[in-house]
């Protein structure tokens, strides 16, 4: 089979993936139209230690019987950081736009082509399901810390783990909203989109840098207490929550 754009992968995706496609694709029971990378893999933020390899097949139809000859090889893959590949039709993709905006446009910005047709090429997600989705998951976050700090706020190092984990699942949120915002490509890196987010929303995202700078596991964020993050971290959530409220498009 024929693989391409190999080069522009990390060097230990580069050593994985070739195998596990051809694998999978072979073991597959159905025609596989397109195979591609996306997220940090395809990115400047990419770890080889910590980082995912993600990969999505798009297929012609998607049936249990079609997936059951590849289980061997999804499995197989787990123990290179290969989660099991998203599997969809191009109907699928086509119906979900408006259901998983912030997903398929993060998609369609980070992907990879490796094997087959590029489907998501013409894609073009509406920016007001963009604005909505961005609203809710904002507003939803803001809700979860609240409760989730009543939950592990004594723990030593709970408050940390929660704004730490935050933070990472905001970051395609984020990117998102700056699509919104400027109808433009938003940037791939993590520092570069917090930076964009504080300059087009009239943000301090200095507490979100300082968390994304921070690798150590101690309790605290840059030598200070994490909780100390928390109500910054929280104010600024919600004025970006307001900002998208009253964005017109």
């Amino acid at each position: 089979m024929e693989l391409k754009n190999l080069e522009r992968l990390p060097q230990d995706a580069q050593k994985v993936l070739p195998g596990y496609i051809e694998e999978f694709v072979a073991s597959y029971g159905g025609d596989v139209i397109s195979v591609f990378a996306y997220g940090s893999v395809t990115g400047p933020d990419y770890d080889p230690g910590m980082s995912d390899i993600n990969v999505a097949v798009v297929v012609k139809e998607d049936t249990l019987e079609g997936l059951h000859p590849a289980l061997k090889a999804i499995k197989k893959g787990f123990r290179k950081k290969i989660p099991a590949p998203l599997v969809f039709t191009e109907s699928y993709l086509r119906m979900s736009l408006d259901t998983f905006p912030i997903e398929f446009s993060g998609m369609k910005d980070t992907k990879l082509v490796l094997h087959g047709a590029d489907v998501l090429e013409a894609v073009e997600v509406d920016r007001r399901d963009l604005r909505r989705e961005c609203e809710y998951q904002i507003k939803g976050k803001l809700l979860m810390l609240r409760q989730a700090f009543m939950e592990r706020g004594l723990e030593r190092k709970g408050t940390e783990r929660m704004i730490k984990a935050s933070l990472g699942a905001l970051i395609p949120v984020f990117r998102a909203a700056l699509r919104v915002k400027t109808n433009e490509i938003s940037p791939v890196g993590k520092q570069q989109v917090l930076e964009a987010l504080g300059k087009e929303f009239g943000l301090d995202v200095s507490s979100f840098l300082e968390v994304l700078k921070d690798k150590k596991a101690d309790g605290h964020i840059g030598g200070k207490k994490a909780e100390d993050f928390l109500n910054d971290f929280l104010a600024q959530l919600a004025k970006l929550s307001e900002a998208i409220d009253h964005l017109e498009i």
